[in-house]
């Protein structure tokens, strides 16, 4: 009886002993991106993804007075689910809720950073590949970096290459975790599953914690060509869309590989570096070259708008009372008078004093020839010759007052957004 009691609890020892993933043998299991349950991880989202106007504003940082800017729970989630054509109900509901806890891209939905837009100034590019996916190797890893690259390639006329060892890069793609001293750190595997940053950074960064796989198939893992190819065309300059049949939708979602580029993506990319409907893949691998005493320097132009103006996506367009058109591209005026563009752009604080960048709609006043910008909801007035006026900008006020309003018109007396 004593040594069956024995055996009991030799037998109970080892269990709970060796029931447990053993140290150093099985690795350290990864953390899960935390998920969206409650109002404050609500709240969380979309302050992190750009949905909270007041970040960063002076305005929001007034004491001893109430704020000019004030952005609510309910304004940021309707917010939210506008820009994802969900029902607006201001709450974090179920159908919120759940597109919120997908896997999706590191970069904020709102605002577009100053280089969204700007192509590269040149057109053959060079990539290095600094670490690979544990999963994959850096052989596969490699492979699938160059179809990404060629996703892109195939609809512009651009060139890619992996830079030699010791070769200026344009473009660096490393695999990171957590904090990597970029400010956008790493949230586990499940969330956070890559950035990129515009022209002309070219920093691409994956979560190394991330169920990397080359199969197109649901449940298999997150599909790494489709995500390269998602952080290269923020690479390349293009911002995240509102289709969500577009590969530059914000959220992971699976695209087999006929079926690349989409249609959205397709023209985003002509539109920005122009069309090249013959154009051809064109990534290789680095080779052997031989070194010459001298090499051929080569010189770029300032671009004007007259050269690029058909690739170009302006936050807004009006005319002024002056008889100038106003085209705003994010911090940038470009002004035509009488058909003649000025021959560089001018910062939009020059042309509007106490102006902010990304103003989202313009008009002017044929009464008062006093024109009106609006970005989220506030609103700047100036009155000839472009001086902002006492008190602006002020707060909009009102039940609909659209958020970020895309465009202004004038009728009856009265401006309608």
């Amino acid at each position: 009886m004593i040594v069956k009691s024995c055996f009991i609890i030799l037998f109970l020892f080892f269990t709970f002993a060796y029931g447990k993933p053993i140290k150093g043998k099985t690795g350290k299991s990864h953390a899960k991106a935390p998920k969206v349950q409650s109002n404050t991880d609500a709240l969380k989202f979309l302050n992190k993804f750009g949905y909270n106007q007041c970040s960063g504003s002076v305005d929001a940082k007034i004491k001893g007075e109430k704020p000019l800017c004030q952005s609510s729970l309910q304004t940021m989630i309707e917010h939210f689910q506008t820009f994802y054509r969900l029902p607006v109900t201001g709450r974090a509901d179920d159908k919120t809720v759940a597109l919120m806890n997908k896997a999706r891209c590191g970069l904020g939905d709102y605002p577009l950073a100053c280089s969204a837009f700007r192509p590269w100034p040149n057109s053959t590019l060079k990539w290095t590949l600094n670490n690979e996916a544990p999963k994959l190797g850096k052989d596969k890893t490699r492979s699938l970096i160059q179809e990404a690259f060629g996703d892109w390639a195939r609809y512009a006329p651009l060139k890619f290459r992996e830079a030699e060892a010791g070769e200026k890069t344009d473009f660096s793609i490393s695999f990171q975790t957590g904090e990597h001293d970029d400010g956008y750190p790493f949230d586990g595997s499940g969330g956070t599953l890559a950035h990129a940053f515009f022209p002309t950074d070219g920093k691409v960064h994956f979560d190394a914690t991330e169920d990397w796989t080359d199969k197109y198939v649901d449940g298999a893992g997150y599909n790494f060509r489709l995500v390269a190819s998602h952080q290269i065309g923020h690479a390349l300059g293009l911002p995240h869309s509102r289709d969500p049949k577009s590969l530059m939708f914000p959220f992971y979602q699976l695209i087999q590989p006929q079926d690349l580029l989409p249609k959205d993506d397709r023209a985003f990319i002509r539109a920005l570096y122009a069309t090249s409907a013959t154009n051809k893949p064109t990534t290789f691998r680095a080779t052997t070259v031989k070194t010459t005493a001298a090499t051929k320097k080569t010189t770029t132009q300032t671009q004007t708008l007259s050269d690029d103006r058909c690739a170009r996506f302006f936050d807004a367009v009006f005319g002024g009372s002056d008889n100038w058109l106003y085209t705003l591209d994010y911090d940038i005026v470009w002004r035509n008078y009488q058909g003649q563009w000025d021959p560089q752009g001018l910062p939009i604080t020059d042309v509007f004093p106490g102006a902010e960048p990304h103003m989202m709609a313009g008009i002017v006043s044929p009464v008062t020839k006093k024109i009106y910008l609006f970005k989220g909801r506030r609103v700047w007035r100036f009155s000839p010759p472009n001086t902002l006026d006492s008190g602006f900008p002020k707060h909009l006020f009102g039940t609909g007052t659209p958020f970020n309003p895309v465009a202004a018109l004038y009728e009856k007396k009265h401006i309608w957004l």
